[in-house]
């Protein structure tokens, strides 16, 4: 019994998930457009959830892998809007290198969705806090498995840094390699196949 347990453990750790695709473009703010390395991200729009585009550029200073990410000099964030399926399930994840000092402690940095209706309001939000993280460092900000709401027929991503205090500026920060994509389930066709394994596993141990 001992080793049926074992075979079956092992047969779901080798069960494949969905094949799954960014749905970002420029996630990792490699690609450049006539210059433009933030190209596929917007930076400035009317809903606030992008703003203060002269604060924010593509550098080579501080990538978390690959060659560039998105350096923000102070105030100011980036969004960009993708299609979903209702009902269908995603995840978001991304970087972000938030800076140590006193100064920090008046502001934040996020990454976050927001599920949209066809119409533009809000169904459902969510927000990864970077700022409690551990600073000067690159920390992975993670979503989650999140169900697209029935009413959703979009989904705006996230990132920024912004101020408490109209007084107080924040620290410079950067982020990179963002990736919003279909949470990973079982295939169908492997699930029956390990079923079918597992069954003819416990006729097997029973005729012994």
């Amino acid at each position: 019994m001992g080793k049926l347990i074992a075979v079956v453990c092992l047969s779901v750790l080798l069960v494949p998930g969905v094949a799954s695709a960014n749905l970002l473009v420029n996630g990792d703010f490699e690609v450049s457009v006539d210059g433009d390395y933030s190209y596929g991200w917007e930076n400035n729009d009317a809903t606030q959830d992008a703003w203060n585009p002269d604060n924010q550029v593509a550098t080579t200073d501080n990538p978390q892998s690959g060659s560039r990410a998105l350096h923000n000099y102070n105030d100011g964030g980036m969004s960009q809007t993708v299609a979903v399926t209702a009902g269908q399930t995603y995840r978001l994840t991304g970087y972000a290198w938030v800076p140590a000092g006193t100064v920090a402690n008046g502001w934040g940095s996020y990454i976050g969705v927001k599920f949209l209706r066809s119409n533009g309001t809000v169904s459902k939000k969510y927000t990864v806090d970077m700022k409690a993280l551990t600073r000067n460092q690159y920390n992975l900000g993670d979503t989650g498995d999140i169900a697209a709401p029935d009413d959703a027929v979009s989904a705006r991503i996230m990132f920024g840094t912004y101020a408490n205090d109209p007084y107080e500026v924040p620290g410079e920060s950067d982020y990179d390699n963002f990736n919003f994509d279909v949470a990973a389930v079982p295939e169908p066709a492997s699930l029956l196949l390990l079923g079918s394994g597992l069954i003819g596993l416990v006729g097997f141990s029973r005729k012994k």
